[in-house]
Parts: structure tokens; C-alpha cells; sequence
């Protein structure tokens, strides 16, 4: 059986509070199945970094920013560099995602960028209220 990889974005990093995208993570990945759990964008990253967890199958990444004022691009150039990014993680864990889990809408809003894989916008804070009409 093959097992299922998910990347969930978040708002929050994983060792600030534990809120309940850290909850589903922790959960899924005790199921069995293989979770990333993106960062918000850290500066002083150059290349993404993947670190493991306590937590068997739960993994944590962080990187830079996607792109410079990716919001003011036209969409089709946002999800062509969104999915060139996703593409290059994919490529570093040589594995890829068959489910995106986002629980913030301020850099991946538009999840064309997921192609055809299950994608997931579930969000659980409030001030998470960017672009909300513009979510696919």
C-alpha cells in the first residue's frame, strides 16, 4: 500500500503554540500517513530546510519566500512559480504530495498550483481573511 503524502502550509511555525493544524499533523501522521509541515517564509533560509519531529512520519519545512510580492503577479504567472516551487520541494524529498492541506491564505491562496492533487482550504483563524474570493 502506498502511503500518502501530505503537505500541510501554515500560518504558524511548529514550535510556536500547538493549535489544531499542529493537532491534524501529529494525528495523520500517526495514522501512518507522511506528513510535511511547511513554515511561514524565514529570511534568513536559503534552500529548504527539512527537519524531523519527534513524531514518526511528521516531518517540518521551512524556506524563503516563494517569490517577491507574488500577490501583485497576474495568477497564471503566481501558480506557474507556485508550481515550479512545489515541483522543487517535491524533488528535494523525492516524493510527491498527493494532498495540500492550507490553513492560510496569504501566500497560497490560489491553489491551481496543485494541479490535480487533493487540496484542502480549511481555515481556522481569523485573521487569516486574505483573498477569500479569489480561492480556488
Amino acid at each position: 500500500m502506498k502511503k500518502t503524502q501530505i503537505l500541510i502550509i501554515s500560518p504558524e511555525a511548529w514550535d510556536t503554540h500547538f493549535v489544531s493544524k499542529h493537532h491534524y499533523a501529529i494525528t495523520l501522521a500517526s495514522e501512518g500517513y507522511i506528513v510535511y509541515f511547511l513554515n511561514p517564509p524565514n529570511n534568513n533560509v536559503k534552500t529548504i530546510e527539512i527537519a524531523t519531529t519527534k513524531y514518526q512520519n511528521l516531518y517540518t519545512m521551512t524556506d524563503n519566500k516563494v517569490a517577491r510580492g507574488l500577490r501583485f503577479y497576474p495568477r497564471f504567472v503566481r501558480e506557474y512559480i507556485q508550481r515550479k516551487w512545489l515541483k522543487k520541494v517535491e524533488r528535494n524529498i523525492g516524493k510527491q504530495f498527493d494532498t495540500v492541506w492550507l490553513f492560510e491564505n496569504s501566500r497560497f491562496y490560489d491553489m491551481g498550483f496543485a494541479d490535480d492533487r487533493l487540496k484542502i482550504y480549511h481555515q481556522v483563524d481569523l485573521n487569516q481573511n486574505f483573498h477569500k474570493k479569489r480561492l480556488v
